[in-house]
C-alpha cells in the first residue's frame, strides 16, 4: 500500500549487519535454552546471543 500511494519504503535492519554464516557449533538442548532465555532476559538480542554464545543469527532467531 505504501509502495502505491508513493510514501516513502524503509528497509527492515534488525541489528545492523546479519550474519548469514552456517551454525558455527553444535549446542545441545540445554545450551539451546540457555540462550533463548538469555534473549528473552535482554531484549531479544539475537546479534548479541550470536557474539556471546557463539551460535549463528539464524539459529538463534529459529528457536
Amino acid at each position: 500500500m505504501k509502495y502505491n500511494s508513493h510514501e516513502e519504503l524503509k528497509d527492515y535492519n534488525p541489528r545492523g549487519e546479519v550474519s548469514m554464516t552456517e551454525s558455527r557449533r553444535k549446542t545441545t538442548l540445554e545450551e539451546s535454552i540457555k540462550i533463548v532465555e538469555w534473549c528473552l532476559d535482554h531484549d531479544k538480542s539475537y546479534k548479541d546471543a550470536e557474539s556471546e554464545f557463539n551460535v549463528s543469527y539464524a539459529q538463534v532467531y529459529q528457536w
